[in-house]
């Protein structure tokens, strides 16, 4: 009797690592997946200094999921300078947004 219960109560410490070690992994596993993109419909131009197109914007390739507007002042110097959305395409590549 003694012998089953001590194979018993090693069995529930490997469950109890094996359920540990795999819980860690998803909450890393998760974390990497945070701010990767899959597809290239989860990138696209964005401007991030709250300048409008005609008067200094400044764009970058952003992850959709991530992206956090900018928080524009009401007083805000934007420079005169006409600043049209790129043409170069804005794609997922390696898990990245990026400009081609």
């Amino acid at each position: 009797m003694k012998n089953q219960k001590t194979k018993f109560q090693k069995l529930n410490i490997i469950i109890l690592i094996v359920a540990t070690i795999f819980a860690i992994l998803i909450v890393l596993f998760g974390t990497w997946l945070k701010g990767k993109c899959f597809c290239d419909s989860q990138c696209a131009w964005k401007i991030v200094n709250c300048c409008p197109e005609n008067a200094g914007a400044r764009w970058e390739c952003v992850n959709l999921r991530t992206f956090i507007e900018p928080k524009c002042d009401s007083l805000i110097f934007c420079p005169q300078v006409i600043s049209p959305k790129p043409e170069a395409k804005c794609i997922c590549e390696n898990w990245s947004c990026v400009a081609k």
